[in-house]
């Protein structure tokens, strides 16, 4: 058996915790240290974590032998510094979603990842929900028909952030799977959304509703996230042709199949009705039974860096998250504009310039 990958988790948040306990539970992995900024929080990590080495300074990891890959758990305006610094001392990186909140700097981690051979792979952890697994096998084997339309509601009493709204907090989730069941990309994005709560405190306002429509060339995928819906949803329909599939994660985690529809009436007349409304039978997909999603995640993770294997979440989708996202941001600040999606790499020129200036930009 090959030695444990030597890994070290930066940032202790919401999320950290339980990267931890999969990380821990994985024979595979060994915890190295855990990184921590405001050192008031150590003696409760050191509580929380026993014999967890934790420091101050993510930088002092980089030059240790025995961490290989790191897990970058910060806010997301902090991804692309943190990450770049990683992968050109040679460490694989697992990052939080985002990648990053800037499509130019995702495209840059994915090249260095690349140059240096090293994985590169984002937190989607829905890809690796059975639900999300069988819904792609549905949508993909033409079960549903031609694809009409996709709703995804994610809405709750959520975290507010302070260095993003909510479309870069929440739609990750959604977006990274609908790139994941089609292969086609959207062309277009418009966005309206509202900053409902302001603190007084707070610089500049977040939005934290917001309503995307994405568009397909043969339909449009509607995506609701929300951070002050008291009622907790999260369920995406895909509307087909034949069938419908409602994959919804509280009740529990499942996928149901609706053989039901609207189809155009053969013999309807001038005064009678001109559809027709099947009302067939539900069914509810029996999905494998593996570990915890987390754990999936993780353990294709080390897969990738082990034998260079492409992961799920890959960088490559990640970018196109990214790309995403930023046209949706682009499109909430312009009060719903339709905007184009750009898939294309940056020319090789303002490549260049951009990465001086980032560098500048993020430097000590």
């Amino acid at each position: 058996m090959s030695d444990p990958l030597g890994v070290a988790v930066i940032g202790y948040g919401y999320w950290s915790p339980k990267l931890i306990r999969n990380i821990i539970a994985d024979p595979g992995f060994k915890l190295v240290a855990i990184c921590e900024k405001d050192s008031s929080r150590h003696e409760r990590i050191r509580g929380e974590n026993p014999g967890a080495e934790v420091v101050q300074e993510y930088k002092e990891l980089f030059a240790r032998a025995d961490i290989q890959a790191v897990i970058i758990a910060t806010i997301p305006s902090s991804h692309f510094r943190i990450a770049k610094q990683a992968l050109e001392n040679g460490r694989h990186v697992l990052v939080e979603k985002p990648l990053t909140l800037d499509p130019i700097e995702a495209e840059l981690l994915v090249r260095i990842a690349k140059e240096h051979k090293l994985t590169l792979m984002i937190d989607h952890t829905y890809l690796y929900a059975p639900a999300i697994r069988a819904l792609r096998e549905q949508v993909r084997s033409g079960t549903l028909g031609t694809i009409y339309s996709l709703e995804s509601t994610r809405v709750n009493l959520g975290l507010f952030q302070r260095d993003t709204n909510v479309v870069w907090d929440l739609a990750p989730h959604d977006v990274s799977i609908l790139l994941s069941l089609f292969d086609e990309r959207p062309a277009y994005v418009s966005v309206v959304g509202s900053k409902t709560v302001v603190h007084p405190k707070q610089e500049r306002a977040q939005a934290s509703v917001a309503h995307i429509m994405l568009f397909y060339s043969t339909f449009v995928a509607h995506i609701d996230v929300s951070w002050i819906s008291p009622v907790k949803i999260r369920q995406i329909t895909v509307i087909g042709s034949e069938r419908t599939a409602l994959y919804d994660q509280l009740a529990p985690d499942q996928l149901t199949i609706m053989d039901q529809g609207v189809y155009p009436k053969q013999d309807g007349g001038e005064s009678g009705p001109l559809f027709e409304y099947k009302t067939g039978e539900s069914r509810t997909v029996e999905l494998s039974q593996g570990g915890e999603d987390l754990a999936s995640m993780l353990a294709d993770f080390q897969s990738s860096v082990r034998t260079g294997a492409v992961p799920v979440s890959s960088a490559t989708l990640g970018l196109d998250v990214v790309r995403i996202l930023s046209a949706a941001d682009r499109s909430l600040r312009s009060q719903g504009k339709k905007i184009s999606i750009d898939f294309r790499s940056a020319n090789r020129f303002m490549h260049a310039i951009r990465e001086r200036y980032i560098r500048m930009r993020h430097s000590y």
